[in-house]
């Protein structure tokens, strides 16, 4: 069936914007009031799920967010199913989804969630994304958008929330000239200050940004430990904190994350994964 193009899905701004009056769909429940008629469910921004690799999006839905919002996503072993519907008002479709998705989250039995949310039902306070800078830029500065593009193309991989949850440059990072999501140097140049001029500075950006490390008082020679041991198999999230983790699951099979996403991560036999063809030869 088609259905109406949601406004938020329009906007000029957006890099995937769509221009058709209606979209395609398909409908899980036969169950309307009347034509077309949708029920509220959930959806996540895919901006902020596709930095962690134990996450995989498997299907968006019609939603007030954007056109590539996930409706049902993969976090480790969890399993996120954001239609409102509850199975008996599903139809066949709807039935058939449901349950693939359980069936196919059944085969990742070894990974786990590993990036940390904020939650706002407990009241948590959420530090934005930068990816949500995109989103709001022209409703913050709309009198010069081309010189806030210039400032965020300048500042955007300096930028953390301070105090108060707002989006500021770290003046530590700005020092030691590199980005806190940058993988080829953040760890090289932070680590190479250390015991140096900028030793202050690094020390609080490794301590800021990499928790799972040796800590502000870890030696240089226990911080180049670290990297090396566990390089390959840390990534970096701003919608999860602004930190880098560490991905357990990509060191315990010595395969680098960047590598071991999606259905890679699985293990139960009967759908060989490439991790599990490997073994076997």
């Amino acid at each position: 069936m088609s259905l109406k193009t949601p406004k938020a899905w329009t906007y000029a701004w957006r890099e995937n914007k769509i221009t058709t009056a209606e979209v395609a769909a398909v409908s899980l429940t036969d169950k309307y009031k009347k034509p077309g008629q949708s029920f509220p469910g959930w959806c996540v921004y895919a901006s902020t799920l596709r930095q962690s690799p134990e996450i995989e999006i498997l299907c968006g839905g019609i939603n007030d967010k954007e056109c590539d919002a996930a409706a049902i996503f993969r976090q480790g072993n969890l399993l996120h199913f954001g239609f409102q519907p509850d199975p008996s008002k599903l139809n066949a479709f709807g039935r058939g989804l449901l349950l693939n998705s359980i069936v196919y989250i059944a085969r990742f039995t070894e990974d786990r969630p590993i990036a940390e949310t904020p939650s706002i039902w407990s009241g948590d306070t959420i530090p934005p994304s930068r990816s949500s800078l995109k989103r709001y830029q022209h409703a913050t500065i709309p009198k010069d958008p081309s010189a806030r593009e210039i400032w965020l193309k300048e500042n955007r991989g300096k930028l953390a929330p301070d105090k108060n949850n707002k989006l500021v440059p770290d003046a530590d990072l700005q020092k030691l000239g590199v980005d806190n999501d940058d993988t080829l140097r953040f760890f090289s140049v932070a680590i190479g200050a250390l015991s140096g001029e900028l030793d202050l500075e690094a020390r609080r950006v490794l301590n800021r940004y990499a928790p799972s490390g040796p800590g502000a008082r870890g030696s240089k020679a226990a911080w180049q430990a670290f990297w090396q041991e566990n390089g390959p198999y840390l990534f970096f999230s701003d919608s999860s904190g602004y930190r880098w983790y560490l991905d357990p699951l990509a060191k315990s099979r010595g395969v680098p994350t960047a590598e071991l996403r999606g259905s890679a991560r699985a293990t139960l036999k009967g759908n060989p994964t490439k991790y599990e063809r490997k073994t076997k030869k």
